[in-house]
């Protein structure tokens, strides 16, 4: 399971990925996703119930197999404290690899200090990627587009008219909504309804990196798309998948393609 939603290699970025191992592969990159889940974002601040219900989500799923590996971001900063100590109540692993430095004991029994003590897990040091961690910005970005353009273009992609009437939800924030309108549209003595997520207009959706899914599935999503523009309640998007009755929207905007 792939849960750095920023920087992973089995979703792209602002979903997570998970993929069933059946040999040994050093890159992740080359491997085949199972299952993918949106979460709307490329950093988890804002988004930490999300990550940690999708990636309890994701273990049941893989429970049937013999071992589950979960890489998580390094979000430890702020919320990222309380965040991880939450996902850890969650999932309750059995033991956890921590990739740094060994003079970090510190600030690593103060973190298990703050666990339940009912809850038993190993604690193993693994090498430090310093290739990784020493990654600059520009560096960040470019594995980003990079991911963005490999889910993107993996299928036969088409631009597709989809009137939002025909829609049933459209996600926004891990919340449902029926429709979208624009705020010029909307009138002072309208009131407002709850079930519509109002936009400040057009231009807001354009370039926006989307998920296609089933309400029913819970997250879990089925192909990717970017949108093109909208208007009159049409969205112009390009999609690699045919059939869904939700639409994600994420708070990433590209221009790629």
């Amino acid at each position: 399971i792939d849960a750095d939603i920023g920087q992973g290699d089995l979703a792209p970025p602002t979903c997570m990925g998970a993929a069933v191992m059946n040999f040994q592969e050093i890159d992740l990159w080359n491997v085949k996703t199972n299952c993918t889940n949106f979460i709307g974002g490329i950093q988890p601040s804002g988004y930490e119930s999300k990550i940690i219900s999708s990636i309890r989500q994701q273990l049941d799923i893989s429970i049937k197999h013999n071992l589950s590996i979960i890489n998580t971001d390094g979000y430890i900063k702020g919320n990222g404290f309380g965040y991880k100590i939450e996902l850890l109540k969650k999932i309750q692993p059995d033991c956890i690899i921590y990739l740094g430095d060994a003079n970090m004991d510190r600030n690593l029994m103060e973190f298990f200090s703050h666990l339940p003590r009912n809850l038993k897990i190993n604690f193993m040091y693994g090498e430090k990627q310093t290739a990784v961690n020493n990654r600059s910005l520009m560096e960040r970005y470019v594995k980003r587009m990079k991911t963005f353009t490999k889910f993107l273009t993996e299928n036969n992609e088409i631009v597709m008219k989809i009137d939002l009437s025909r829609i049933n939800y459209i996600n926004y924030r891990n919340k449902f909504y029926s429709g979208i309108k624009c705020l010029k549209e909307y009138e002072s003595s309208n009131a407002i309804n709850e079930k519509i997520l109002y936009i400040p207009d057009n231009g807001f959706l354009k370039n926006r990196f989307v998920g296609f899914g089933y309400k029913i599935d819970n997250g879990q999503i089925c192909g990717f798309g970017l949108i093109d523009d909208f208007a009159n309640g049409v969205l112009m998007v390009k999609v690699n998948v045919k059939e869904f009755d939700t639409i994600f929207l994420s708070d990433t905007k590209l221009d790629l393609i």
